[in-house]
């Protein structure tokens, strides 16, 4: 279920804080964990009309590439 919560502080962070712009480009990076404020955070930049570049980090990737990566993969 949405928690309507992670909106209202997404439309903080874009409106009030960064002042976002149509054609702002705004990079939105985090661990999985912060998937639902990424997601909100992405709702607000794309109303705002910002270009976006989403990015979500989830520690089983690290974890996998550490574990069974060459050295020029790692």
């Amino acid at each position: 279920m949405f928690d309507q919560r992670w909106q209202q502080l997404a439309k903080i962070i874009v409106q009030h804080s960064l002042e976002l712009q149509p054609n702002d480009l705004l990079r939105i990076q985090g661990e999985a964990i912060a998937k639902p404020l990424l997601y909100a955070l992405y709702r607000e930049a794309l109303h705002a009309g910002a270009m976006i570049i989403p990015r979500i980090i989830d520690p089983v990737f690290s974890e996998i590439l550490f574990k069974e990566g060459n050295d020029a993969q790692l």
